[in-house]
């Protein structure tokens, strides 16, 4: 899944037990089973809002360098 900017700022304008929903579909299942508690989730709305363009190309970047690296 590619996520853009427009995305993100989609996604932190939902609640947050929505928004912790779908963090756990996007990250196919890694985020914990316990919701977090207030100040986790405040952290987490602030370094998602934080994101520029350029960091999720370069996410997308190093993604990609992964994978080929699993296929060897």
């Amino acid at each position: 899944m590619k996520i853009d900017k427009k995305t993100l700022d989609s996604l932190l304008s939902l609640p947050d037990d929505k928004l912790i929903m779908m963090l756990r579909v996007i990250s196919g299942g890694e985020f914990p089973k316990k919701a977090p508690d207030d100040a986790t989730i405040s952290g987490l709305r602030q370094m998602l809002g934080a994101v520029t363009d350029a960091d999720l190309l370069r996410a997308s970047e190093l993604i990609g360098i992964y994978k080929k690296g699993k296929k060897r």
